[in-house]
């Protein structure tokens, strides 16, 4: 799955990444004090979060640990789901296969012994 997720980093990278430039396109320019920030309307503000949330996930996928994301996630599960819709033919199958087998690895029973409680011996063997 590892290879998988590497193969599909970058061209899912590219949605949040354009995505993100939409979004800031239509945020005004950042003004340098801080009370010129608090100036932005309710929409903006939430443009300017989801822009903050796109931002991270473009630079998580380029291999800039993001905060929110697990540094050894590859390809979070935001970003595929921010990608679908957005792309289609052999890329859109690859991430359903790719969104499958990761809710399979996710999904997989704990071992027996993780889930049977047990007493450990004076010994140090089981009883």
């Amino acid at each position: 799955m590892s290879w998988l997720a590497v193969q599909l980093a970058k061209p899912v990278g590219e949605v949040p990444a354009v995505r993100a430039a939409g979004v800031r396109a239509l945020l005004p320019s950042r003004p340098d004090s801080a009370s010129g920030r608090r100036c932005l309307s309710k929409e903006q503000a939430r443009q300017a979060m989801i822009l903050g949330e796109l931002e991270a996930l473009s630079l998580h996928l380029r291999g800039i640990p993001a905060l929110g994301y697990a540094a050894d996630d590859l390809l979070p599960l935001e970003a595929v789901e921010e990608a679908e819709g957005f792309v289609d033919g052999p890329l859109a199958e690859a991430l359903a296969h790719y969104r499958g087998c990761r809710a399979r690895a996710h999904s997989t029973p704990a071992r027996l012994d993780d889930q049977v409680p047990y007493k450990v011996s004076s010994s140090g063997g089981r009883p």
